[in-house]
């Protein structure tokens, strides 16, 4: 019994990692759409600033999950920044009725690159 609870605890806090970091860039998205609303222009530099919170988002979860679960800085940012993409896919696609877009090949990679560097951040800090 206390086995099978040690091996789903590191699962969970990986999750929990990963929707805090879905939090933060939900948040960011949240505040340019707003922006994008009020000013009624779509440019670049929106464009870039919402990948920009892909990225946050991606180093939060890498980072808190190397703070949460230890081991390799790496690993960990791998593993709770590609639950974090997955996320961030699984959000947009019902969101868009199953229709995703190919900026969704451009933010995998900003997610999943932002989780190892934060995770290798988080093994390097003390």
């Amino acid at each position: 019994k206390n086995s099978k609870r040690k091996d789903t605890k590191p699962i969970i806090a990986f999750i929990l990692c990963a929707l805090k970091g879905l939090v933060i860039c939900f948040l960011g998205f949240a505040g340019v759409s707003l922006a994008i609303y009020k000013g009624n222009e779509f440019s670049f530099f929106w464009k870039m600033l919402l990948y920009a919170f892909v990225l946050s988002g991606g180093l939060y979860s890498g980072y808190s999950s190397h703070k949460r679960n230890r081991g390799r800085g790496f690993i960990s940012g791998l593993i709770g920044s590609s639950i974090y993409v997955l996320m961030i896919v699984v959000v947009s696609a019902i969101m868009m009725r199953l229709q995703l877009s190919s900026n969704i090949l451009i933010v995998i990679p900003i997610g999943v690159v932002g989780g190892l560097i934060g995770g290798i951040v988080g093994a390097n800090s003390k």
